[in-house]
C-alpha cells in the first residue's frame, strides 16, 4: 500500500468506528463527542497513525523470509542459496518454493548451473 491508500483507509475507519468511539468517550465523561471527532479526523492524527502503520508494515515486510521470497520471485533470478548454517537451512525450509536452498546440497549445486531449473 502506499501512503495515500493508508490515509485513505484510515479515513475509512474513522468514519466507520469513530461515531462508536466518540460515543463510548462521551458516555465515560472523557471527552465530548466533537472533541473526540475533532481529535481523530485531524490531519496531524492521521498522520501519525499512518505513519505507525507503515512503520509496522515495514518491519513484516522485511523480515529474512519475506526479503528471501522477495529476491527468489524477481525476474532473472534462478534461485537463493543460503548458508549452510542452523539458520541458513531453517530460512530455506520455511520458504516453500524449490529454488530457495541452503548450500552444499544437491539442490544449490543445480541452481548454481547455467542450466538449473526455475
Amino acid at each position: 500500500m502506499n501512503p495515500e491508500q493508508v490515509k485513505g483507509s484510515l479515513r475509512y475507519l474513522i468514519a466507520t468506528f469513530g461515531g462508536m468511539f466518540a460515543g463510548w468517550f462521551a458516555a465515560k465523561g472523557y471527552f465530548t463527542a466533537d472533541q473526540f471527532m475533532a481529535i481523530v479526523t485531524s490531519e496531524a492524527f492521521i498522520g501519525l497513525v499512518a505513519s505507525g502503520v507503515v512503520a509496522v508494515w515495514g518491519v513484516i515486510n522485511r523480515s529474512d523470509k519475506n526479503t528471501v521470497a522477495l529476491a527468489n520471485a524477481t525476474p532473472g533470478v534462478k534461485g537463493v542459496i543460503t548458508e549452510s548454517t542452523e539458520v541458513g537451512k531453517a530460512l530455506a525450509a520455511s520458504i516453500p518454493a524449490p529454488t530457495v536452498v541452503a548450500a552444499g546440497t544437491t539442490e544449490a549445486v543445480e541452481i548454481a548451473k547455467v542450466g538449473g531449473s526455475k
